[in-house]
């Protein structure tokens, strides 16, 4: 099929109404056809050059592309055109299974049969369908292309299940996808060349599990003649390096011994110097990382361990100078790091490693003496991150205390609790003074109240009481000033946050008066007050410091309610009142 050397195209014109195609036929005459002609035996219909296609839609827009042109910049790949998605999403279900059923498929099988059953369906709806290789790329900028790549993509990766399933070589699978004539570099910007790949990815694992031979593959790759350092070098070598890694895995889980590896390396008669300079020795090492995984997992002893490496016969010095000695190391390393997690005792460890039995002289010597080092390391390690465990975001004492007084103020923890957690509860004098804590702590030396508060505690805790609503009566109980007169409330060191909470809760009122009247309050003469306002609300400036900046500070009764300033003192109140809304939204 001369037409499909380079690039097959399959035009489906659904011509719904009196669409005209124009075609030339042998005798070098144009003939119309419409939807209802058909093409007869009788009068051979070849399409040459470009085709026209008038239609009444106007998504496709296809360009008219030079034959020349498009022969020369052939990149491989199949493709074909549709009226609709929709109708090839249809057809498609009764396409793909006959298709993907056919076995020992040759090189234009899948091409052939895409044309054998589109055409099928040219018969059965009365239509015509035509191909042509000079509109290959304009078809595909079309809006009508797209949609038959959607349809084709489908088609095609079960179409690379299939090739895997039925053990196609890469070279067939190539010439399938019409790549096998193209350069490594036209390969790279084929349209085709993402199948292939999901063709060698696929079939690489599939390779593995069924176990098959290194020399297979390298056949199927197309590298059974390269050297190594070829091989390296080829185009394929990524996909031959996956199939190695997924095999050293296989052989692992198998649990394929070492000298069986070797053997099928290569390397079985290599001394220990020339395994590391092997061109193999990259998957050796893999497979010996993925067996010590499994002798972890599988609960292998260490004197198993010691004689599946060969260790198990050899001297302190020797034993460490063994080849196979980082592996052991591998795996007593994460032996140790599930005792950690086991809690496993020292009398426990010492026994794993043989150390029971030994005087400490001996234990010195002993290969195994740097694990229990390890295992000693690990255990104070983990009592002194238990007893100083601070959560991973804080970095600073302060920054942990700040928290700290946050959690206290959450759970309701009462001030003598936290004064007792901040070590501060037996404390007095001096002694208080250079505490670290006393920097949470409201400094009061009065020492004949139990009500002293901790500064940063209590800030923090009316400004919770003023959210969640907290009425007055509980607020005197919390502060202690239940059963206090108005004149011992003034006197208490607790008066202070009491005094907090109270013009706290003025300014909520004020703040929802006035609220609603903000968007009224700001006139042109405004707008640099304005202004400020939301550079206080954005810096959290204290209610105090922003009466003294609108001289408010100093006022009171019918002098501060007539002050030009007061509306943007409102206008501030309003702006945290919404904070604080906000802030307390579930």
């Amino acid at each position: 099929m001369h037409y499909l050397r380079s690039i097959l195209v399959v035009v489906i014109a659904l011509l719904a109404r009196s669409d005209t195609l124009s075609v030339a036929i042998e005798s070098g005459h144009t003939k119309s056809l419409t939807a209802n002609d058909s093409l007869s035996d009788n009068s051979p219909v070849s399409i040459h050059g470009s085709v026209k296609v008038t239609n009444t839609d106007d998504d496709d827009s296809i360009d008219t592309v030079d034959p020349t042109q498009s022969e020369s910049e052939d990149r491989g790949g199949l493709i074909g055109f549709s009226e609709t998605n929709a109708f090839l999403k249809r057809e498609y279900k009764d396409i793909a299974p006959r298709i993907m059923a056919k076995t020992n498929k040759d090189a234009d099988d899948t091409a052939d049969a895409i044309w054998k059953y589109f055409d099928g369906i040219k018969l059965k709806l009365g239509k015509p369908v035509y191909t042509t290789l000079t509109e290959a790329d304009a078809f595909k900028r079309s809006a009508k292309g797209q949609l038959f790549e959607e349809f084709f993509d489908e088609f095609m990766w079960k179409q690379v299940k299939t090739w895997v399933k039925d053990g196609k070589t890469s070279e067939s699978v190539k010439t399938e996808l019409r790549m096998d004539k193209l350069s490594a570099e036209a390969m790279k910007s084929s349209p085709n060349l993402k199948y292939y790949n999901e063709f060698i990815s696929k079939a690489t694992n599939e390779w593995a599990k069924a176990g098959k031979s290194i020399d297979d593959v390298k056949k199927t790759l197309g590298m059974e003649k390269l050297s190594a350092d070829a091989i390296k070098a080829s185009a394929n070598y990524k996909y031959y390096d996956k199939f190695m890694s997924k095999t050293t895995n296989e052989w692992a889980k198998a649990g394929k011994s070492i000298d069986d590896v070797k053997k099928t390396l290569g390397m079985e008669k290599l001394s220990a110097d020339a395994i590391k300079t092997s061109a193999n020795y990259k998957y050796y090492d893999e497979f010996m990382g993925w067996s010590v995984l499994g002798w972890v997992g599988g609960g292998k002893s260490i004197d198993d361990v010691k004689k599946l490496l060969g260790l198990d016969t050899l001297s302190t010095a020797a034993f460490k100078l063994n080849a196979n000695f980082k592996y052991y190391d591998k795996y007593m390393t994460m032996r140790v790091e599930g005792w950690l997690r086991s809690i496993k005792s020292t009398d426990d460890v010492k026994k794993l490693l043989g150390l029971d039995t030994l005087s400490a002289d001996a234990m010195k010597l002993s290969p195994n003496v740097k694990y229990y080092d390890q295992f000693l390391g690990g255990r104070v390690n983990n009592i002194v991150a238990r007893a100083n465990h601070v959560p991973p975001t804080l970095v600073t004492y302060d920054v942990y205390m700040s928290n700290s007084v946050k959690s206290w103020v959450k759970s309701g923890k009462s001030v003598n609790y936290v004064k007792k957690e901040l070590g501060l509860d037996k404390l007095s004098g001096e002694a208080l003074r250079n505490h670290i804590n006393i920097k949470y702590y409201d400094k009061d030396d009065d020492e004949q109240s139990k009500f002293e508060v901790l500064h940063e505690f209590m800030e923090k805790q009316v400004a919770r009481w003023l959210k969640t609503g907290k009425n007055l009566d509980d607020v005197k109980k919390a502060l202690g000033m239940e059963r206090l007169s108005a004149n011992a409330i003034k006197l208490s060191p607790n008066s202070k946050c009491y005094d907090q909470f109270l013009e706290g809760r003025v300014n909520n009122l004020q703040l929802y008066r006035n609220i609603t009247k903000l968007s009224t309050r700001i006139t042109s003469h405004g707008e640099i007050m304005s202004n400020k306002v939301m550079s206080w609300v954005k810096f959290c400036q204290f209610m105090d410091d922003v009466k003294k900046g609108l001289g408010l500070d100093k006022l009171s009764g019918e002098a501060l309610r007539n002050h030009l300033s007061l509306k943007y003192y409102d206008e501030f109140l309003a702006y945290r009142v919404e904070i604080i809304r906000n802030e307390t939204r579930p």
